[in-house]
């Protein structure tokens, strides 16, 4: 059979080696999450504004001493 002393080197390489593409892995997922929030974003600033039938629009005031006012 194997030697232990190999059959121990050979699942410590193995266990680096999965934490390794776990890495890889982590990495890829977090840059393709970044890429999508791009692409939505784009498509957001794309849609066209609704439009203000009904709404109240209240115009406020704000003076030199910061007290609001309409």
């Amino acid at each position: 059979m194997f030697p232990l002393g190999l059959v121990g080197l050979a699942l410590s390489y193995a266990l680096s080696v999965t934490n390794l593409l776990s890495g890889v892995v982590s990495s890829f997922t977090e840059t393709e999450k970044q890429l999508v929030s791009v692409e939505r974003a784009q498509q957001y600033l794309g849609i066209p504004s609704e439009k203000l039938q009904g709404s109240l629009l209240v115009k406020i005031h704000v003076n030199l001493n910061g007290i609001l006012s309409n």
